[in-house]
């Protein structure tokens, strides 16, 4: 079940991973019931460790959505590149619940995150690792 208070606490977060200016990876997923936006940028080094990372999402998106992107920078943020390839929808869901359960109703918020993940990593594999 997803609890409101980490899921508030996380999405309080965001500030803290704003949309880079300078970045080398990018990738973004729309959510299609509701159309939110999220846009994923990261920065990372040639030692293929992520430097920099941050979002953008619509306004109005729910506060589980803010909090798994959040946490997802937060989990990638000094890793290497292939580390975050591993991360994944499940692991997001600890920005939701201390338990990791997911709650039906918000699986989708931590797939559009991983989406927008796996789609900025996919972006700088096909730019800088032939």
């Amino acid at each position: 079940m997803t609890n409101q208070a980490l899921a508030l606490e996380w999405a309080a977060k965001a500030s803290v991973y704003p949309l880079p200016q300078e970045y080398n990876a990018q990738g973004s997923a729309r959510e299609p019931d509701c159309g939110d936006l999220l846009e994923l940028r990261m920065q990372v080094d040639e030692f293929g460790r992520v430097t920099g990372i941050g979002f953008s999402l619509t306004e109005s998106a729910c506060p589980p959505v803010w909090a798994c992107a959040a946490y997802a920078c937060s989990l990638c943020l000094g890793k290497p590149v292939m580390l975050c390839l591993t991360i994944d929808h499940s692991q997001l869901f600890g920005a939701l619940s201390h338990d990791g359960k997911p709650d039906p109703a918000h699986i989708h918020c931590a797939i559009m995150v991983e989406l927008a993940l796996k789609r900025a990593l996919a972006d700088y594999g096909r730019r800088f690792c032939p």
